[in-house]
């Protein structure tokens, strides 16, 4: 048996270093394999990220353009609406003076100290054209103010 038991011994070290051997070149290929995967997934994830922030600040960038837009149409807006309450204030004040010099048994003839001369110049080329009749005063206030 002894004989036996050394060829059997060397077989079995022989067949622990093979797989050692066969072990170590596996888990390194695996590794290697593990990384290279890991490296990519790391990579589209940065990937991801950066497009993320791009569309975020694309989007950002959009929302900011709108609001800007909104607020000169809103600014628009306000200037129009404040030059037709203008007109009208400017229209209500001519139509006291017309009024107050009509009273008074002037002809419709004002001097500058009227609120807004072109006003009153306009107002009065208007009402010479219009004398012996019924002063339209809706046709003079869409002279200058689109309703």
């Amino acid at each position: 048996m002894p004989s036996f038991l050394m060829p059997l011994l060397e077989g079995v070290a022989a067949g622990a270093v093979v797989a050692f051997v066969f072990f170590f070149l596996y888990s390194r290929t695996q590794r290697k394999g593990a990384t290279r995967t890991l490296t990519a997934a790391r990579s589209e994830a940065e990937q991801l990220v950066a497009d993320a922030s791009r569309k975020g600040a694309e989007a950002r960038a959009a929302i900011v353009l709108e609001g800007k837009m909104e607020t000169l149409r809103l600014r628009e807006d306000l200037e129009k609406e404040f030059q037709k309450r203008k007109m009208k204030m400017i229209v209500s004040t001519s139509r006291f003076y017309a009024v107050t010099s009509i009273a008074q048994g002037d002809d419709i003839a004002w001097s500058t100290t009227a609120p807004d001369a072109s006003v009153a110049t306009t107002f009065n080329m208007f009402a010479e054209t219009k004398a012996g009749e019924f002063f339209d005063f809706d046709a003079f206030i869409t002279m200058f103010v689109d309703f």
